[in-house]
């Protein structure tokens, strides 16, 4: 699973901090949904619960988490500039609950 999207050309050890910093985030945001069962979440809700990562990140490994291991629902909820915000919600498909990202 791609975790980080070079747009900026990173190479060598930058690339590589990059990637593993992606990678933890994306583990530590399937971790809380893993936690929540049946709960569903905006990205901002998420940036609350892990306020040292930026929005833009987080929307990026959920989408990267979608339709693996989380679902887009169709609930939307007011966001932080006045629009609405999809939620999402762990995906119920036997196993995905329990399983870690990489293994």
């Amino acid at each position: 699973m791609k975790t980080y999207y070079n747009t900026n050309a990173e190479t060598g050890d930058q690339l590589r901090r990059s990637c593993l910093q992606a990678r933890t985030q994306q583990e530590q945001i399937l971790s809380y949904f893993q936690l929540h069962p049946g709960r569903h979440f905006t990205p901002a809700e998420i940036q609350r619960v892990f306020p040292s990562m930026l929005l833009t990140s987080i929307r990026r490994a959920i989408n990267n988490l979608t339709p693996e291991y989380l679902t887009k629902t169709e609930l939307r909820t007011m966001g932080l500039f006045g629009k609405m915000n999809f939620n999402w919600r762990l995906k119920q498909n036997g196993g995905h609950e329990q399983r870690g990202l990489f293994g």
